[in-house]
C-alpha cells in the first residue's frame, strides 16, 4: 500500500477521535513517521501530506476533525522555512 494512503487511513481514525486526549500526539507521530519514511525532500513530503489532509478534510465527513493534523503540518512547514 502507498505510504501516503496508509498514513491518511491512520489519520482518519484520529480525525474521528480528535477530542480524545493523546490523539494529537499520535497524529503527530504518524505524520513524522510518514515524513521519515517518504522518499524525496521533507518539503515535498509535507506538500503531499498537506494536500492529502486537505482533500480528506474537504470531504466534510460528519464527526471528522482534521484541524489538528492541518495545524501540525503547517507548523512543520513554518519551522522548515525558519531553518532554511
Amino acid at each position: 500500500m502507498d505510504k501516503l494512503r496508509s498514513c491518511i487511513q491512520a489519520l482518519r481514525v484520529f480525525a474521528r477521535q480528535a477530542s480524545d486526549l493523546g490523539v494529537q500526539l499520535l497524529a503527530e507521530r504518524q505524520i513524522n513517521d510518514f515524513l521519515r519514511e517518504e522518499d524525496g525532500t521533507v518539503l515535498a513530503s509535507l506538500q503531499r501530506i498537506s494536500e492529502a489532509i486537505d482533500a480528506e478534510a474537504n470531504k466534510d465527513v460528519f464527526g471528522e476533525d482534521w484541524s489538528l493534523m492541518r495545524a501540525y503540518v503547517q507548523w512543520c512547514r513554518e519551522r522548515l522555512a525558519i531553518k532554511g
